[in-house]
């Protein structure tokens, strides 16, 4: 997975490669608070 990843509190994190356990990380993350990923 690769792209963009925002957090609503301004955060943005940035991944040009592959990310491993991206999905894994990014449903914690949705679990306890509101994210948006935007792939590129």
């Amino acid at each position: 997975m690769t792209g963009w990843l925002f957090d609503l509190d301004g955060v943005v994190y940035t991944g040009q490669a592959e990310i491993p356990g991206a999905g894994a990380a990014l449903n914690e993350l949705a679990a306890h608070s509101p994210i948006a990923f935007v792939t590129n």
